[in-house]
């Protein structure tokens, strides 16, 4: 069934490469493959306890083909062109937002897969506002054209000039700038970062588009 797709996901327990070979995945050809998502290393104290079991009869070198890297030039070289997966375990409901988002993404919104890896990365992005520029009104020209046309052109210009704001750059906060806002009884806010996000990553061609 591998063998024979032009993308695949897979969503389970533990590590996919547990559930299928390396063997048999060196063997498949996968030339046509464009896309291979593992959204894996989902881990319960039950799934973990039967692969504990089942790894203890494994050897090393085995074991050593199970890893993120090894699993994605594994499926590289059987001809898969983008491979994403996780590179560390994951609870369920992480790996469940993590799928949510990448679906979403390519077959929703239309990105590209790296951008999709982006988004899951950096779940703060948003799309940027689109900018909705004011028309000044049109005003009549009497008898002495001239001279309130010039008038209007110079008026519309200002105010074309007051809805385009300023640009300025914004500082970031130092250190030093903490602590005097500490003294003064500000607080700071800072962004809780989540390991879940930096978890998936992406190997190969990151300028696929799901069609």
């Amino acid at each position: 069934m591998l063998g024979d797709c032009s993308a695949f996901i897979f969503y389970g327990m533990e590590r996919f490469i547990a559930q299928f070979p390396p063997s048999k995945i060196a063997a498949l050809n996968l030339d046509d493959c464009q896309l291979a998502v593992l959204v894996d290393k989902s881990q319960t104290n039950k799934s973990f306890r039967h692969q504990s079991k089942v790894d203890v009869d494994k050897t090393n070198t085995l074991l050593s083909m199970e890893k993120p890297i090894q699993t994605a030039m594994l499926l590289s070289l059987s001809g898969a062109n983008c491979v994403c997966l996780n590179q560390w375990n994951a609870t369920s409901e992480n790996n469940a937002a993590t799928l949510n988002t990448f679906m979403e993404s390519v077959l929703e919104n239309g990105v590209t897969v790296g951008q999709a890896i982006r988004r899951i990365t950096n779940p703060t992005l948003k799309k940027p506002e689109p900018v909705v520029e004011e028309l000044s009104p049109v005003t009549p020209v009497g008898k002495d054209g001239k001279g309130k046309q010039k008038e209007s052109t110079k008026a519309s210009a200002s105010r074309a000039r007051s809805v385009v704001p300023e640009i300025t750059p914004i500082e970031t906060p130092s250190v030093v700038d903490h602590a005097e806002d500490e003294g003064v009884g500000g607080e700071e806010v800072v962004t809780q970062l989540d390991p879940a996000w930096c978890n998936m990553v992406v190997f190969g061609l990151p300028n696929l588009i799901v069609t």
